[in-house]
């Protein structure tokens, strides 16, 4: 059944979209491929350097062997009482947000989790954060889910396995790189001090044993408003619920099969009424009855049963028999959002196909995917996904457009890219959360036909820094998963605030110790506006601009015979070498400095071409090559 496919399209709002791969041109397509290959290259190298060298893989045993072994030789060590770590920044961009909890007795008092950062609190709605005290005591701060319970328990899960493209974690290749957690943790007291639930506590196994660990990833805890001392548990290993506060735990049952205990178990939810829905093996399952919650069918027909890549559910908090699945296929592309109405035995799908215009989840599916349903009008509902977020009515089988993150961060329009999750205050269903790659946004009006958003990241300092460099004066900048370089150069509204000199994914930044203004950042390109997969950029005022590094014939694009190479820009690790003597000519080395290389060793370089820099035309030469070693001449020559 196709109920309400139709879609209202804002002039502006997707104008960044990125297509669906059935539509996409050959030359995207290849781009595509280059681009992961690029990143499979990456991953090669450092499970080279990071397997088991007995064994040659790098399972969950040793994982958690190397973890233990920091984790002794920490407490062990006198040193590290020595050191006092100081935040420096910034404070005004958040990281990647899997997970936001309101308190509903007190809802100005709020909890993020953060998959880089741990748990922060606000307690003024999320105008301003502070890390949770207790944070500073886990063992794992990657945090993927919260729940609190009637008593105010509150549970938090740890371990993120939702990644791009990735297969799951068999510890035989490279594609092992997922943020493996540590189980569960209970706090009693607000997010004041937490306690490891022992239980929960993955056991590694034998080394070099390529089986998974239970508790490693911990994708959603449940919990019943009705009973303090029951919560539910998907996580890797399967659904598990405790009766106990989490001290013991035992393995929910299907009607098909028995215990669920063979496949990851990646969402599940409580309606109203005490009835559990749960994705199973990425199959759709509820419980025979709320009076029997434990006890889970195979049902939800009109649902997908193959090509799956992930499915996330909402149920209506007004009307337990409305029930919402988002599905991605195993493309990582929309296949489909689908509706119930008679609490999870049949479905009907509400969406159109994916198209250049609507797919939410972009080719990212697995990754950022979340749904949810207005708690005061159960035919209401909203999606997020890589760039953009819609909402559906039934009352007009529309989709409409509600944020885009192209636009800039102070428009009413703009979400950061890839949600994660959506959450409605408790009391009042106008008020409404987004979790991102960038934080926190929130809307005062989400029943509104086209809502606004404002960014509420002061404090909420979760940004994922890839690696940071240290200005003369003190200023820090640092490349970053999504958020781009930032810049901490204290001319911000306040001290830590962070200027963002480049966009995208960053990686490793220099700031030149001579010349403060002279920045060098880099990032990868996944945008299509490069084919070789990342670029070294430069800025000569202070990040109020950014160029290219090099000139166009010498960045990468081309062998030294000026013939397209397909390889990637400057994506290695760098560093800058600056020469204190000479700073005024804007080179790095005197021109009696020199860097030798063995004899016969081959040295790339083009002739002829002329690189122009501040004014000054370099050219190289021929005859600036010796045998075996690299002059670098003056005059303009090289």
């Amino acid at each position: 059944m196709l109920a309400g496919a139709t879609i209202a399209v804002l002039a502006l709002m997707n104008q960044t979209q990125k297509p669906a791969a059935s539509a996409v041109g050959n030359t995207e397509e290849v781009e595509e491929e280059h681009e992961q290959a690029l990143i499979q290259a990456y991953y090669d190298y450092m499970f080279e350097l990071q397997k088991n060298p007995f064994t040659g893989e790098l399972t969950f045993a040793d994982v958690y062997a190397g973890r233990m072994e920091v984790l002794e030789k920490q407490a062990a060590s006198t040193r590290g009482g020595l050191l006092e770590w100081e935040f420096m920044g910034p404070n005004n961009v958040g990281g990647r947000t899997r997970s936001i909890l309101i308190d509903p007795t007190n809802p100005s008092r709020m909890y993020a989790g953060s998959v880089s950062g741990g748990v922060f609190i606000t307690d003024n709605g999320g105008l301003s954060w502070y890390p949770s005290p207790g944070t500073e005591t886990m063992e794992n701060i990657n945090i993927s889910s919260m729940a609190r319970t009637a008593n105010g328990d509150i549970y938090i899960g740890t371990g993120e396995d939702f990644l791009v493209g990735i297969p799951p974690f068999d510890g035989t290749s490279s594609e092992t790189h997922r943020f493996t957690g540590n189980g569960m943790y209970k706090s009693t007291d607000g997010c004041q001090t937490f306690t490891q639930l022992s239980a929960t506590e993955p056991t590694p196994g034998v080394l070099g044993t390529s089986s998974g660990v239970d508790w490693a990833y911990v994708y959603r805890i449940a919990t019943n408003s009705s009973d303090a001392n029951l919560v539910v548990a998907g996580h890797n290993g399967g659904l598990q619920y405790s009766t106990d506060g989490g001290a013991s735990w035992t393995f929910c049952t299907n009607t098909t099969s028995g215990e669920m205990d063979l496949s990851p178990a990646i969402e599940v939810v409580f309606d109203a009424e005490g009835r559990l829905h749960a994705i199973y093996g990425n199959r759709y399952y509820r419980s025979v009855s709320a009076a029997d919650p434990f006890t889970l069918e195979l049902t939800g027909e009109g649902l997908p049963t193959s090509s799956i890549g992930r499915v996330v559910l909402a149920v209506a908090p007004s009307n337990s028999n409305y029930v919402y699945a988002y599905v991605a296929n195993s493309a990582r592309q929309m296949q489909g959002i689908y509706r119930s109405t008679d609490g999870g035995a049949t479905f009907g799908v509400i969406s159109p196909e994916a198209s250049d215009l609507f797919n939410p989840p972009g080719d990212q599916g697995n990754y950022n995917l979340c749904i949810a349903v207005n708690p005061a009008d159960e035919n209401r509902v909203y999606v997020g996904g890589q760039i953009d977020s819609w909402t559906w009515k039934s009352s007009t089988g529309a989709w409409t457009p509600m944020s885009n993150s192209g636009y800039p961060e102070y428009f009413a329009k703009y979400i950061h890219a890839d949600h994660h999750t959506i959450v409605f205050h408790p009391t009042n269903p106008d008020i409404m959360y987004f979790g991102t790659d960038g934080g926190i946004s929130r809307t005062t009006n989400a029943r509104a036909d086209y809502p606004d958003f404002g960014t509420l990241n002061k404090g909420y300092s979760t940004y994922q820094a890839h690696g940071v460099s240290i200005g003369f004066n003190g200023e820090a900048m640092a490349g970053s998963q999504d958020n781009g370089t930032q810049y901490v150069n204290f001319l911000g509204n306040s001290d830590l605030e962070a200027l963002k000199v480049l966009g995208g994914d960053g990686g490793r930044g220099e700031i030149s110790k001579i010349r403060p203004e002279y920045l060098i950042a880099s990032f990868v390109d996944f945008s299509g506006g490069s084919s070789n997969g990342g670029a070294l950029r430069r800025s000569v005022n202070g990040g109020s601009t950014m160029g290219s590094f090099f000139d166009p014939n010498i960045d990468g694009g081309t062998d030294p015979d000026g013939l397209p190479d397909g390889g990637g820009e400057f994506v290695a690790a760098y560093t800058m070498w600056e020469n204190w003597d000479l700073y005024e000519t804007f080179s790095a080395l005197l021109t009696d400095d020199s860097v030798e290389y063995p004899a016969g060793s081959g040295i790339y370089y083009f002739t002829g071409d002329v690189v122009n820099y501040e004014g000054r035309d370099i050219e190289m030469t021929r005859s600036g090559i010796n045998e075996s070693r690299f002059v670098l001449g003056s005059g303009a020559n090289v």
